[in-house]
């Protein structure tokens, strides 16, 4: 996930490597200074860059995904560029920018990520967090952790069914008078949806989801449980909407 506040003329900020070099920076992701925000940009190695035509927000959070291809043959290795300002779809959808290719040497693994500042003049002001790597597609969109604090008869279901369209239902149980709040979020953790605040007796409850607002993707959703005793119960799953 990547926030970038402002932008110059463009410098890579983000690349990959081999696990025998500390140079051969591949997968290159650049960011520029353009009229109204600022544009992507990716390279297999060096120059030539490609720059989406699409136009970026300055501070907002976005999910950005540069894919490695290996491909049998010589110096034609692919990179390809993904950005995501909300969920992530649940098959891999074309790429912002690329294939781009390169008559240069292709890399012999990817083991390594780099970050770098860039040069004072060219280089993006940028937070990044929430590094992933993944081989497939599905592995990257399904890869969410389950954080929960359990205590008996605290559960949250997953959602039925799914995948969904455009509604779905969301059971939940609590051991006792809790304050319980459920929210929907995207892949890059903005709130699209807030589904439950209110206080409960112990008990089972059942949530209907009405998601006909959302675009198709991957979306999680949290419940806070706080109980009357003063614990704190969270968990967080997965749903995915298909329209």
């Amino acid at each position: 996930m990547i926030r970038i506040d402002s932008t110059a003329g463009g410098d890579y900020f983000f690349a990959l490597l081999p696990d025998n070099s500390t140079s051969n920076y591949t997968g290159r992701i650049y960011a520029k200074d353009t009229t109204g925000g600022y544009k992507f940009g990716i390279a297999k190695a060096t120059n030539p860059i490609v720059y989406a035509s699409t136009v970026f927000n300055h501070g907002t959070t976005y999910l950005v995904v540069v894919k490695y291809s290996f491909i049998d043959g010589a110096s034609n290795d692919e990179v390809s560029l993904f950005v995501f300002s909300g969920a992530i779809p649940g098959t891999e959808p074309s790429p912002l920018v690329g294939p781009v290719t390169q008559a240069i040497g292709d890399a012999p693994n990817i083991r390594r990520v780099a970050l770098r500042q860039g040069s004072s003049s060219n280089a993006p002001v940028l937070l990044i967090d929430g590094i992933r790597v993944q081989k497939t597609w599905s592995s990257l969109v399904v890869g969410i952790s389950n954080i929960s604090t359990t205590a008996e008869n605290f559960s949250l279901s997953q959602n039925y069914p799914n995948p969904f369209n455009p509604s779905t239902k969301i059971n939940f149980s609590i051991p006792e008078r809790s304050f319980v709040t459920m929210k929907v979020y995207d892949m890059t953790g903005r709130e699209v949806m807030l589904l439950v605040n209110n206080n409960y007796s112990e008990g089972i409850y059942s949530v209907d989801m009405d998601a006909k607002g959302l675009s198709s993707g991957i979306y999680m959703y949290s419940i806070e449980v706080k109980t009357e005793s003063g614990n704190l119960l969270r968990d967080t799953k997965k749903l995915t909407l298909i329209k």
